[in-house]
C-alpha cells in the first residue's frame, strides 16, 4: 500500500515540473540575468572529520572545508577560466550535536542548517530494522539528516550534496544542465553515465529528479545490487521526495540477511555497507519507489574514489568482465574525487599497505590491494593544489607570513605540496597555521569575484 501511494504521488509531482518548458543550451542565464546559483551542501554528524584524534580532527574538518569550497569556488563561473555558467552557494547541514562545529563554517562562508534526525528510531514499524539501525554505518539514523538536502532554505534549483572529504576537480554544467530540463541530444552526450547505452530514464522532457553514483567496490558479488554512495548526491528540492523517503524508513520493510531477498523491500537491497542507512535507502527508493527519476554516473568519473570494481575478475556493477577500471582512470578526466579508499589528504599517508617495513595499521596506509598507488598519489595531488591556489590568493590578500610556514613541510613534497612534515595526520600543517584571524579573511577571496581572478 505505501509503495503504491508514494508512487503515485510523485507521479503527480513529476507531471507538475512540465509546466515549465526544458532549458536550451543557452537558456540558463543571459547577460543581463545574474547566474543561476546551484547549492553545495556538506553534512556533519559529529564536530570531526572521524579522525579521532583531538586536534587533527578538527585541522581536517576546517581546511577540508576551506579547499571544498575552494574547488567550488575555481569550477564556477565566478573563475571565467572555468567556462562554468553556473554560481554556487554553500551549505552545512549541521546535526545538533555538531551544534559547535557551526561557528566554524559560518566564518568560512558556509549557511548553516542545524537539525535534529527528521524521524527517530522509536517511530520506525518494522522490529529488525528499529532494533539495528543504530548499528548501520556511518551513523546510524543519525545519517538522515542528510535527507534535509531536500529541504534547503532559499531557491537554488539544483543541490549537490558531498561528503566533506571531497574536491570538484572540473565543472558539472552538462548534469546541471540535465537537472534542469536539458534533455538535448548535446547536452546529454557530455553526461557521463555508468550504463552508455541505456535510456534516458526520462524522455518526455520534464527534469530529472537527481543523479547519483552506485558504491560497487563494496557490493556482496558480482551482479549483487550495489547501494548509493551517499557522498556524491545531485537532487532537486522537493518536500514530496524528503516526506516520501522517510516514509519508507517509517514503515521500516528491512529483511536481516545478505541474500538476493534480504535487505529493503526484500529486493536484495541489505548486505553492504550502509545498507540499513543512506546507502541501501536511497538506492531502494530511486529504483522501486521512485523508479524513472534517477539518472547514474559514471562512478570512475564522478565521486571517485579510485577503488577496484572488480572481484575474481568480474565487474562488480553487473557480473560482465568489461567495465572502466576506475584504479587508472585519467586523473584530467575526472570530475569529483571522494577521498576514501586514497585516504584523506590531511591524513599525509605516504605508506603502502604491502610495504614490509610499514609500521603503520592498514587504515593508516594506502591499501594497494584494491587501488593503484601511484593513481592514489595523483589524486590527492589535486586536493593539495587547490590547497596551494587557496593560500596563494590568500596570501596576496593578508600577507601573512604564517600562509607560507603552512607550505614548509619536506615529507613528500612531490604530492603534498609543502603541507606535510611527516606520515600520518600528526605531520598536517594547517593552513595558515590555523590563525584565526587570517582564516576569517577567506570569504573576502569570493565577494564579487565574477571579475577578481
Amino acid at each position: 500500500m505505501l509503495l503504491c501511494c508514494l508512487q503515485q504521488q510523485l507521479h503527480q509531482f513529476t507531471a507538475s515540473s512540465l509546466s515549465s518548458p526544458p532549458l536550451d543550451e543557452q537558456s540558463s542565464h543571459s547577460d543581463s540575468e545574474p547566474p543561476i546559483k546551484v547549492a553545495y551542501a556538506i553534512s556533519l554528524i559529529e564536530c570531526t572529520d572521524n579522525h579521532k584524534s583531538g586536534q587533527s580532527s578538527i585541522a581536517g574538518l576546517v581546511d577540508a572545508s576551506l579547499v571544498l569550497r575552494h574547488s567550488i569556488h575555481q569550477n564556477s563561473v565566478r573563475n571565467p577560466s572555468s567556462g562554468s555558467k553556473y554560481d554556487y552557494e554553500m551549505f552545512a547541514i549541521i546535526h545538533r550535536q555538531a551544534e559547535s562545529c557551526a561557528p566554524v563554517l559560518q566564518k568560512a562562508g558556509f549557511t548553516t542548517v542545524i537539525r535534529d534526525p527528521p524521524l527517530q528510531t522509536s517511530e520506525i514499524r518494522g522490529n529488525f530494522l528499529r532494533k539495528k539501525i543504530h548499528t548501520a554505518l556511518c551513523c546510524g539514523i543519525d545519517e538522515f539528516v542528510k535527507l534535509y538536502a531536500f529541504v534547503l532554505p532559499g531557491d537554488n534549483p539544483v543541490v549537490v550534496h558531498l561528503d566533506i572529504d571531497y574536491i570538484i576537480a572540473k565543472p558539472m554544467d552538462a548534469v546541471i544542465d540535465s537537472m534542469m530540463g536539458n534533455t538535448s541530444e548535446l547536452t546529454r552526450s557530455k553526461v557521463e553515465r555508468e550504463y552508455t547505452n541505456d535510456p534516458w530514464p526520462i524522455e518526455d522532457g520534464s527534469p530529472v529528479e537527481a543523479m547519483i553514483t552506485r558504491d560497487y567496490h563494496s557490493a556482496g558479488a558480482p551482479g549483487r545490487k550495489a547501494g548509493f554512495q551517499a557522498g556524491f548526491w545531485v537532487l532537486k528540492p522537493s518536500q514530496t521526495h524528503f516526506h516520501a523517503v522517510l516514509d519508507v524508513v517509517r514503515e521500516g520493510n528491512y529483511v536481516e540477511g545478505f541474500s538476493r531477498e534480504n535487505g529493503w523491500g526484500s529486493l536484495g537491497y541489505g548486505g553492504f555497507v550502509g545498507a540499513m542507512a543512506m546507502q541501501g535507502l536511497m538506492a531502494y527508493y530511486y529504483d522501486v519507489i521512485a523508479p524513472g527519476t534517477s539518472v547514474e554516473l559514471n562512478n570512475c568519473r564522478y565521486n571517485s574514489v579510485a577503488a577496484t570494481v572488480r572481484k575474481k575478475g568480474l565487474c562488480q556493477r553487473d557480473g560482465g568482465k568489461v567495465c572502466e577500471d576506475c584504479m587508472t582512470t585519467a586523473i584530467e578526466d575526472i570530475y569529483s574525487i571522494h577521498y576514501t579508499a586514497c585516504r584523506k589528504p590531511w591524513s599525509c599517508i605516504n605508506r603502502r599497505t604491502d610495504d614490509k617495513t610499514n609500521t603503520f595499521h592498514r587504515k593508516y596506509s594506502i591499501p594497494v590491494n584494491i587501488v593503484n598507488y601511484d593513481h592514489c598519489m595523483d589524486a590527492l595531488k589535486v586536493w593539495h593544489d587547490v590547497r596551494r591556489d587557496l593560500e596563494v590568493k590568500l596570501y596576496a590578500l593578508t600577507k601573512d607570513d604564517d600562509i607560507k610556514k603552512g607550505r614548509q613541510g619536506s615529507y613528500n613534497l612531490e604530492f603534498f605540496l609543502g603541507h606535510c612534515a611527516e606520515d600520518q595526520s600528526k605531520g598536517y600543517l594547517r593552513i595558515a597555521g590555523g590563525n584565526p584571524e587570517t582564516l576569517e579573511r577567506i570569504p573576502e577571496l569570493y565577494k564579487n569575484s565574477l571579475t577578481l581572478l
